[in-house]
């Protein structure tokens, strides 16, 4: 029972990990409230986020969320406006398809439906990107289908968990409602941190090339 409670213990790291997660996703809720921010709040989560995956020793949750907030703000907000666009597109095809609108037409929903995957595809790596590389908005989107697309076993993976909580909202209102404390307390910051674990895989070459690109760079000078 005392090895159990030990400072060094496999569950108390764990209760600090699930401790620091909750902190980060009471700071991306709040930060999320005005809109605009959503980008660069979700960019800093993040940031936070990964660096917790790499289970790095020194992360300070709320100092590291606002750095990240306020160095990523303008691309991430900048990526965020551009996403805006076609994900409020997609959004109001989905309502006027499901409410009948558009007609029940197979033509009708294949046309509807195309989109949805690669927005949600780029949405799985943009914000990570922005918090990882330095790219012009344009770039990041295309660079994050890429990679989306490179790595499409760790994408549908993540997909999925992004996800969850509206497929729960969709199938289970009631039950949603009735966890929405739970979601507001550590969902968005939880499905992050194991999206980070996928995201890191997938970055790993693109980080070797900078780090190698640095290097070059260093010998020259």
């Amino acid at each position: 029972m005392q090895k159990l409670f030990h400072y060094d213990s496999p569950f108390i790291k764990w209760v600090n990990r699930m401790g620091r997660i909750v902190i980060l996703n009471i700071l991306w809720v709040l930060c999320c409230i005005p809109i605009l921010t959503i980008g660069a709040s979700t960019t800093a989560m993040y940031r936070v986020a990964m660096a917790l995956a790499e289970r790095k020793e020194d992360v300070s949750v709320t100092g590291d969320f606002f750095l990240a907030f306020r160095s990523n703000f303008k691309p991430a907000t900048l990526v965020w406006l551009i996403l805006l666009i076609p994900t409020v597109l997609i959004l109001l095809n989905l309502f006027m398809l499901i409410s009948g609108g558009l007609g029940t037409s197979a033509a009708t929903y294949v046309i509807c439906l195309i989109p949805v995957p690669p927005l949600l595809f780029i949405l799985a790596y943009v914000f990570a990107y922005v918090a990882t590389f330095e790219d012009k908005p344009m770039r990041t989107i295309t660079n994050s289908a890429i990679i989306s697309i490179s790595n499409l076993p760790k994408t549908m993976a993540m997909v999925v968990l992004n996800l969850l909580p509206f497929a729960l909202y969709l199938l289970a209102t009631e039950l949603f409602i009735r966890l929405l404390f739970v979601w507001l307390l550590f969902a968005g910051a939880l499905i992050a941190y194991l999206n980070s674990k996928l995201i890191l895989r997938a970055f790993r070459p693109y980080l070797k090339q900078s780090a190698d690109k640095a290097r070059e760079a260093e010998t020259m000078e």
